[in-house]
């Protein structure tokens, strides 16, 4: 019984091993598992946020960037904005390319009320990301 247990054992830690070395090993692709909703001052040439935030002064244009897993697949992409109460604030349409996989957006927030404010990018009736922005 000894013997049986040790092979057991032997097999459950190559078995852990194998596990560990496939599921951390890089295939070196990009790939982007759910859409990403970022906001921030500024944008580099990929429209990719350059750095990261969250918080904005009152009044200031801030870049909205989503990236989706997959070609957008539509025409339309609707941004929402929402305050903590649910009141949709801002409900905006933008045209794109169905075959784009992202999109930048210059928002001109026009905030008058420091808070915190949902944002949801739409695509097909769908919230596809959403992020929270606090304005101050």
């Amino acid at each position: 019984m000894t013997k049986r247990f040790c092979q057991l054992l032997t097999v459950i830690v190559i078995m852990s091993m194998l596990t560990i070395s496939c599921t951390g090993r890089d295939t070196g692709n990009d790939v982007i598992e759910e859409p990403v909703l970022e906001t921030g001052l500024e944008v580099d040439d990929d429209f990719a946020i350059v750095s990261p935030q969250t918080t904005f002064n009152l009044n200031e244009k801030f870049y909205i960037t989503f990236f989706n897993d997959e070609s957008l697949g539509t025409n339309l992409i609707t941004l929402q904005v929402t305050d903590v109460a649910g009141e949709i604030l801002v409900n905006r349409a933008y045209e794109v390319n169905p075959e784009w996989k992202g999109m930048a957006i210059e928002f001109d927030s026009s905030f008058t009320i420091p808070g915190v404010y949902a944002i949801s990018i739409i695509i097909n009736d769908r919230v596809r990301a959403s992020q929270e922005v606090t304005i101050e």
